[in-house]
This record gives C-alpha cells, structure tokens and sequence, in this order.
C-alpha cells in the first residue's frame, strides 16, 4: 500500500511530457561549420551526412533516407509522391496524420484497428498505417501486398530493420521534441525504392531535381542545417538517452503491474515517449485523470476521440470503428520523459492508487 497523499497545494505540477533536445555545447562545433560555410539549407553537408548517418541506424538502403523539415511534411509528401490516390487509414491516431494525408491530396477511408496491437486492419490496395504511440510491431506481413506508407512518428528509437523495404512501402519518423532522438523538429523519410526517394527529395525542393525547373508539382520542406546539427547531436548521444528511455519505462511498468492496470497493448522493451494506460470506460479515463489533476499531475487523451470525431475529418468516410472508439475512450496518457525521477513516479503511483479506491476497482 502506498502513503497517503499530502493535501499542499503547493506542490510543482508533474507534466505529461518534458520536451529535451541537445545542448547548445553538444552542436556549437557544427553550427560554427555551418557559419563558416554559409551553406544553411537545400542540403547541405549537415543534412547528407544525417541521412547517411540514419540509413545505418535503420539499416536502410543507400539513397533511401531523406530528411525532411518536419514528419508532417514528410508524410504528405511521401504520400504525394505515390501513384495511389484512394488510401485506407486508421482514425485513431494523431490529427497531423489526416492531416497530411489531406494535404496531399488523398482521397481516404477509415477503417478499424486490431484489438491485439491498434495497428490498423486493412487490405486494401494503398494503406496509410500507424505505429500506434511509436510501438512497432511490423505489420508488413500481417498487412500484405500494396501500396503502405506507415506514420511511425514516435517509432524511431525502437531502431526497426528495414533493409527489406519492399519499393512500394515508406516510413516516416519524427525528429520532434517531444520523441525519442528529438532534434526540436524536423522528419525522416524512408523508402524501399531510391527513385521514390528522390521524387521525395524533389517534391520537398519545389519539384527540383538537378535544375530549376518544376518536374512535378512540389513545395518547401527542406529541413534546415542547424536542426541538422541538433539531430546529430541527438544521435551522438544516443546510448545514453536510450537508457533513460529504458529506465522511465522501468519505473512505469512497475506501477502498472503493481496496481493492475492494463498498458497500451503492442508495447516493448524498446523506447517509446509515451505512456499509455487503457481503464475499463470513458468514466473510468475521466476519474483518473480529475483524480490526477486534483494532485497537480497532469494527463492527455494524446488522440483524444479519434480523428472521425473531429468536425476537420467527420465527413472521411468510414466502415464500422468499434475497437476504434473503445480504445480512445478508454486510453489516456501519464506522465513520461526522460529523467523522470522516483519522487514523481511515487506520486504518480499514489493519485492512481488513490483513483483505484474511489472506482472500488479498475
């Protein structure tokens, strides 16, 4: 049994998330290479020597990483760069996926997740996937053959092996300050087919590819040399943020098996910026998080209902979504950051001990 809680009102708020990225004494020897060259943008050594640095870390194909200003940008591209222009989608993910999708031009349809993963469940011949949090359990085979483009935004410190990216699939992942290896901002683009990646490369540089001139419609989402800079830093430092990643869900895996609580299902060892629990109901969600709030910890609906609920995509249409309700009705997310320390997870642990006692069960 816990301790009771102290009733202070005076106590520093726990956040949901404390965004981290490099120091400035961990880039300044780049961003000084930077000055001195003057070369800031459209592809620089920074950005070249980070998509090679990348292609090693996932095991990728030479010539099929290309770096991008944000993971948004780089879905709506990687989407815009396909032929397939009817895509099936999960609605329970992150507004910025549909988003995009929309951005580029896609006509969708939403169709329901797996119970076992909340990886989506399609067959359809163009898929638009999602790692459900950043958990990746590959859907590669499961899903099957066609076009599939996966939102693996949080997913890249699980370190996936794609060196057997088939040449119509793509990842994205995101460099964000909020996610595991987070640069501030910026997005990756993987493709299993070089030409693919290269129209990418073109699509985010106006449609440019070796002249001035448009080949194919495009836009400006180049990233820059200095959140180049802040994403090699990142990656310099990786084996230890991954142990701080790995000591966060240590500690929140403890609680949650010390209470009963149900995790997010899918997740692993590897690490991932969020915790995720799954109550029995909405009221049971909502208890939970007044009960935290009562005591200065905050919570999220990360994806809050889903994106079929948003007046932005209500109109998508969409088969039935009954996994896909009760998993937004029923998560929410704790807090969870790199260096989140004892005393925190302790008061964590005590608000949700508490909540248990007022719902009698969860």
């Amino acid at each position: 049994m816990h301790r009771p809680l102290s009733t202070d009102q005076f106590r520093p708020e726990i956040p949901v998330m404390r965004p981290r990225v490099p120091s400035t004494d961990s880039v300044i020897d780049r961003l000084r290479n930077i000055e001195t060259s003057g070369w800031y943008t459209n592809f620089g050594p920074q950005v070249r020597q980070l998509e090679s640095r990348v292609e090693e870390l996932v095991r990728a194909r030479p010539g099929t990483v290309v770096t991008a200003a944000s993971a948004t940008r780089a879905l709506e591209g990687a989407l815009a760069v396909s032929e397939e222009r009817v895509w099936e989608a999960p609605s329970w993910t992150f507004s910025a996926t549909i988003g995009a999708a929309v951005a580029a031009g896609a006509t969708l349809r939403f169709v329901d997740i797996g119970h076992d993963d909340w990886w989506i469940e399609s067959r359809a011949p163009a898929r638009l996937a999602v790692a459900p949090f950043g958990a990746w359990s590959d859907p590669r085979e499961r899903l099957g053959p066609g076009e599939l483009v996966i939102d693996g935004a949080a997913a890249l410190g699980a370190v996936p092996d794609l060196s057997d990216l088939a040449d119509d699939q793509a990842v994205v992942f995101s460099l964000g300050a909020t996610k595991v290896l987070g640069a501030g901002e910026g997005g990756l683009a993987v493709f299993g087919d070089p030409q693919r990646a290269r129209r990418f490369r073109a699509w985010t540089q106006h449609g440019f590819d070796g002249s001035r001139v448009s080949a194919r419609a495009g836009t400006n989402a180049k990233m820059s040399e200095v959140a180049a800079a802040y994403a090699h830093a990142a990656l310099d430092d990786w084996a230890r943020e991954r142990s701080e990643w790995n000591a966060a869900r240590k500690g929140a895996d403890r609680i949650v098996d010390e209470l009963g609580l149900t995790r997010q299902p899918g997740v692993t060892a590897d690490p991932t910026p969020y915790w995720i629990v799954v109550l029995p109901d909405g009221r049971s969600r909502e208890l939970v998080a007044t009960t935290l709030a009562e005591h200065g910890i905050a919570t999220r609906r990360w994806w809050e209902g889903g994106c079929h609920r948003m007046p932005a995509y209500a109109s998508i249409p969409r088969s039935d979504l009954g996994r896909t309700e009760l998993a937004a009705d029923a998560s929410l997310g704790l807090p969870f950051y790199r260096g989140i320390g004892e005393a925190e997870l302790h008061r964590i642990a005590d608000a949700l001990d508490r909540a248990r006692t007022i719902a009698g069960t969860w």
